[in-house]
C-alpha cells in the first residue's frame, strides 16, 4: 500500500507477514520525505487499523499506530482543516532515540487518497 501525501512526501506499508493469534499484521514502512528515507518494521493490531480507517470514514480524528508505539500517523481537523501527521521512533544504541515527525495540510483529494488506501486494503480478518 503507498500513499502519496504530497510530491514531496510518500508513505509506503509493504506486507510481511501477519498474526492469527492476536491478529496483526506486520508492515515494513518506508516514509520518503524530499531526500530522507525513513524505514521501520512495525506490528500492527488489526483493530487499530480499523479503527483508523472507520474514524477517517466518519471524518473524525483517526490514529494509526503500531504495538510497540515507535509509529504513529494520525489524521485530524484542526480550525477546519486537516492535518496529517507521522512520526517514526527509532531506538539507538546506547539507549538513545531519533524521533522523526512530518506534518502537513492535506486537501480533500490528499485525504482520499489516504482514506482509500486504509479502505480498499485487501483485510484477511
Amino acid at each position: 500500500m503507498e500513499i502519496e501525501i504530497s510530491k514531496n512526501c510518500k508513505l509506503k506499508f509493504d506486507e510481511i507477514e501477519c498474526d492469527d493469534v492476536i491478529p496483526s499484521i506486520s508492515f515494513f514502512c518506508t516514509l520518503t520525505m524530499n531526500l530522507s528515507l525513513f524505514k521501520k518494521q512495525i506490528w500492527v493490531d488489526c483493530s487499530t487499523f480499523d479503527v483508523f480507517t472507520e474514524s477517517l470514514i466518519r471524518r473524525e480524528e483517526g490514529v494509526f499506530f503500531d504495538m510497540s508505539n515507535e509509529f504513529r500517523m494520525s489524521v485530524k481537523e484542526n480550525d477546519q482543516q486537516t492535518v496529517f501527521t507521522c512520526s517514526i521512533c527509532e531506538k539507538t544504541f546506547s539507549s538513545s532515540t531519533l524521533n522523526v515527525e512530518y506534518v502537513q495540510l492535506l486537501d480533500i483529494d490528499c485525504f482520499y487518497r489516504v482514506l482509500n488506501a486504509f479502505k480498499n486494503y485487501p483485510k484477511w480478518w
